[in-house]
């Protein structure tokens, strides 16, 4: 069950398995399943923010600054936390491989 459970699956990545219980059960409630294709643009730098933190479950993200990839992200990462804290998309995210993230709101984070 814990490959499709989105609670079992939060508590077994960090930094979510080292929150204190009345935040993890805040998350693991907020949390919805999302998807999005190979090739779509999640963000772009300057453009419109986050509103949900992304815990990857399944595929693969490419960050970019000026065209350069700076990090490549798959299961079991997290994105979205920078242009959540600024308010703003600081960089290019980029869906390199069909993604399922598990989103939990700005306003949990």
């Amino acid at each position: 069950m814990a490959a499709t459970d989105p609670t079992a699956y939060l508590r077994a990545t960090a930094p979510f398995g080292g929150l204190p219980a009345p935040l993890f059960e805040a998350a693991a409630r907020a949390v919805d399943v999302s998807f999005h294709p190979a090739g779509t643009w999640l963000a772009r730098a300057g453009g419109k923010p986050f509103e949900h933190l992304h815990v990857i479950r399944k595929g693969v993200v490419r960050l970019e600054r000026d065209g350069q990839t700076i990090q490549v992200l798959e299961e079991g990462e997290v994105f979205g936390y920078t242009s959540l804290l600024a308010g703003k998309a600081t960089i290019d995210v980029l869906v390199e491989e069909d993604l399922v993230s598990y989103r939990i709101p700005a306003a949990v984070f």
